[in-house]
């Protein structure tokens, strides 16, 4: 018989299996460790929101009306905690976004120390929402630490499920993760646009596992997850299958003697 902790690592090694074979790899926003200024001890991080936002075109009819009885506000809201909660969910990370609304109104401010949410009817019709950190580099640990990250969103976008989808995604980028131009089915990617999905895909989770990493999770597991996994980008041409097998080949080592181990 295997033990819990023999059956959880066997978990987690398949799913790293499934998401190195299926996709090319998540890319950070910078060369070194971009990361929220948050730790284990301390792993919540909070936007603030003034109550501002567009008025909603389909409230009534999303999810079969669930939002009907809600003003907007309430609405917009739930939305936003939504995004929050859909990375919060990720099982593996310790980061724990959150989101509370203030007495406005907010401004995109990269020295306030005040990570605003802020939806403006400034009309661009290329763009449904960006990202604008601030970051304080610490050379001796080759990190970077986000110490400010603001979140702009079009006023013009309506349609919940796409408010939703880029509040997931700009999100994603203040958490630290770029746009992988080979992840096709990842939200971060480019190659997404026009959809109106929230869910992530298991490179979106495997980025966030690896820049905060639970760390009530087995040390062998936390181990496979190194700074060699954080670099496959879409400069890489080797492809997936080829990425894989560089990879399988160390876990299949270690996967083996387990297996054998556990049996009684």
């Amino acid at each position: 018989m295997w033990s819990k902790t023999q059956l959880r690592f066997v978990s987690h090694l398949l799913f790293i299996i499934l998401a190195i074979t299926q996709l090319t790899g998540f890319v950070l926003v910078s060369p070194r460790v971009q990361h929220l200024n948050v730790t284990p001890a301390s792993p919540t991080y909070t936007f603030s929101w003034d109550g501002q936002g567009p008025t909603l075109s389909d409230k009534d009819t999303y999810r079969d009306g669930a939002f009907a009885a809600m003003t907007n506000e309430q609405a917009t809201l739930a939305l936003l905690e939504e995004a929050a909660g859909i990375w919060n969910s990720v099982e593996g990370s310790y980061l724990k976004l959150a989101v509370t609304e203030v007495a406005g109104p907010l401004k995109i401010d990269p020295e306030d120390l005040v990570n605003s949410i802020v939806f403006s009817s400034e009309s661009n019709l290329s763009v449904a929402g960006y990202t604008a950190p601030t970051v304080s580099k610490t050379p001796l640990y080759d990190e970077v630490t986000v110490t400010d990250c603001d979140i702009h969103m079009t006023a013009s976008i309506k349609k919940m499920s796409s408010i939703l989808s880029t509040l997931t995604h700009e999100m994603g980028h203040c958490i630290g993760l770029g746009h992988p131009h080979q992840s096709y089915k990842s939200l971060m990617s480019y190659a997404r646009a026009g959809s109106s999905s929230s869910k992530l895909s298991a490179d979106d989770k495997a980025g966030i596992i690896f820049i905060y990493p639970d760390p009530s999770y087995d040390t062998k597991f936390k181990n496979l997850i190194s700074a060699e996994c954080g670099v496959i980008s879409a400069n890489n041409q080797s492809g997936p299958i080829h990425a894989s097998i560089f990879f399988m080949m160390p876990l299949l080592a270690i996967f083996g003697p387990l297996l054998r181990r556990g049996r009684t």
